[in-house]
C-alpha cells in the first residue's frame, strides 16, 4: 500500500514539473480564472471610492462593463446565454413582465478619454445619474449611494482630486470640461473693433465741437 502511494505521489510531481530549454526544472501552477461578473463584498468601514465601486459593480456593471467600456460585444460574451441583450426573453420591446427594454444604442462607455466631457461639473453628472440611472428604475438608490458612484466614475477618469470626498458642497467646483479659450485669430479682430470704436468716438467728439462753434 505504501509503495502505491509513493508511486501516485511521484506521478503527480512529474505531471506538475516541466523542464525548460536550459534544463532547469520548474513547477507549473494552474492559472485561476477571474470571474469578471463577480461583485466583491463590501468591507465594514468602506471609503467612498470603495462604496462607489461596490454600487457600480452591483448596479451599473452589467450594462456599462467591468472597466467602464460600455456594452461592447466582448463584454456581452461574458454573459454567455444572455449574450443577445435584445432578444424577446431579455430586453426587447416584447420582454416578459419581469424584464425591461433597453435600446440598442444604450450603455456607452463611462471610462476613458472624453467620456465625461458632456458634463460641465461633478454636480451635473450627479444630477444626471439621479434622474436617469439605473435605466430600469431611475432614482432607486440613496442620495449617498449616488454620490459614491459619482465619485467612483470621477476617479476612474482621473477627475477626482486626491483625498476629496465628493458631496453637494464641492461638486460644483470640480470641472469635467476644460474651459474653452477664444481662438487665437480672434484677438486681432477684437483689437480692430476696439480701435474702430475709439476712432468713431473721436470723430463724434470733433463733430460735436464743430456744431457748437458753428451754431449762433
Amino acid at each position: 500500500m505504501l509503495r502505491q502511494l509513493l508511486l501516485v505521489a511521484l506521478m503527480v510531481l512529474l505531471t506538475a514539473c516541466s523542464v525548460s530549454e536550459s534544463g532547469v526544472r520548474y513547477i507549473s501552477t494552474p492559472t485561476l480564472a477571474v470571474d469578471r461578473l463577480a461583485v466583491p463584498p463590501l468591507s465594514d468601514n468602506p471609503t467612498q471610492l470603495e462604496a462607489g465601486s461596490f454600487i457600480y459593480k452591483q448596479v451599473c456593471m452589467a450594462c456599462h462593463g467591468d472597466i467602464g467600456q460600455g456594452l461592447t460585444e466582448e463584454w456581452r460574451l461574458e454573459w454567455e446565454e444572455d449574450y443577445n441583450c435584445w432578444q424577446s426573453e431579455c430586453h426587447s420591446p416584447s420582454h416578459p413582465p419581469w424584464g425591461f427594454e433597453i435600446p440598442t444604442t444604450c450603455c456607452p462607455s463611462v471610462s476613458g478619454q472624453g467620456t465625461l466631457m458632456r458634463f460641465d461639473t461633478a454636480a451635473e453628472l450627479y444630477t444626471y445619474l439621479t434622474e436617469t440611472m439605473p435605466w430600469w428604475s431611475p432614482g432607486n438608490r440613496s442620495t449617498q449611494e449616488y454620490w459614491d458612484v459619482t465619485a467612483y466614475l470621477l476617479n476612474q477618469n482621473g477627475a477626482l482630486p486626491a483625498e476629496v470626498e465628493l458631496n453637494a458642497g464641492n461638486a460644483m467646483v470640480i470641472q469635467l470640461r476644460p474651459a474653452s479659450s477664444p481662438p487665437g485669430d480672434l484677438l486681432p479682430a477684437v483689437i480692430i473693433l476696439v480701435a474702430a470704436l475709439i476712432m468713431a468716438a473721436g470723430l463724434l467728439a470733433i463733430q460735436n465741437r464743430w456744431y457748437e462753434k458753428s451754431s449762433p
